[in-house]
């Protein structure tokens, strides 16, 4: 039987934007030293955990779950991503992110409050008066963004509708092929509202590219048996 998720670790990758593996080290260790995976931007004051709603001049609101070029964007940014990939499929999954990444015990991180995304499959040619895809996402978007301009509509039903649901949802392409660059669903993601917080005591793995290898177990000796390097 094959095995598609990973037993014991969730993983996020770090640096896609960055240009060097030198700065995607840096990173990764300033991670592992200060015990957060956190989002943009990354300040050290942690995670506001609140609704990040954004609006237009005429109070509509501005968030979206496709682009225009139909691929997935966060509704909000004070979400942080994991990949529920095992350790022998993360090849494909860092060919996309980069290849300096650490996994976190999933038990640890559901228990934090990370849970899966909900996949909603739409394509590139649909048919006419279709109610899936992408005009059930559409719809989906306009009552959610309804919920949002309501001023009368109570705080924690906003935060039930748009943070709990529309920012767990996950639209995915099925026109792609599965190595896709695009193609988000093998990654089999998780999300968690916020900051998530560990101790050393939590880490699974770490992955890095083999030439650090010996430059991270220097520094942090104490992991030196979650140290591995990325699978090609």
């Amino acid at each position: 039987m094959q095995n598609y998720i990973s037993e014991e670790a969730l993983f996020h990758f770090v640096g896609r934007s960055q240009a060097t593996d030198s700065e995607r080290f840096d990173t990764l260790c300033r991670i592992i030293r200060e015990g957060a995976l956190s989002h943009a931007p990354h300040t050290q004051k942690g995670s506001k955990f609140g609704l990040s709603l954004d609006f237009d001049g005429r109070g509509r609101w501005l968030g979206k779950l496709l682009t225009e070029e139909h691929d997935n964007e966060l509704v909000f940014d004070n979400l942080v991503c994991l990949a529920d990939v095992p350790v022998t499929k993360l090849g494909q999954h860092m060919q996309k992110y980069s290849q300096f990444g650490i996994g976190i015990d999933k038990r640890f991180a559901a228990e934090s409050g990370a849970r899966p995304v909900t996949y909603y499959p739409y394509w590139d040619e649909e048919p006419w008066r279709s109610l899936s895809g992408q005009s059930a996402i559409s719809m989906i978007e306009r009552s959610a963004a309804a919920i949002a301009e309501d001023k009368t509509c109570d705080d924690k039903l906003k935060k039930l509708v748009l943070l709990d649901f529309i920012g767990f949802l996950k639209p995915f392409n099925m026109s792609l092929p599965p190595k896709h660059a695009d193609q988000y669903y093998s990654e089999r993601e998780w999300r968690i509202v916020g900051y998530l917080h560990f101790s050393d005591a939590h880490i699974r793995h770490i992955v890095v590219p083999e030439d650090y290898i010996d430059q991270l177990r220097e520094m942090f000796p104490h992991l030196a048996g979650q140290i591995f390097a990325a699978p090609p």
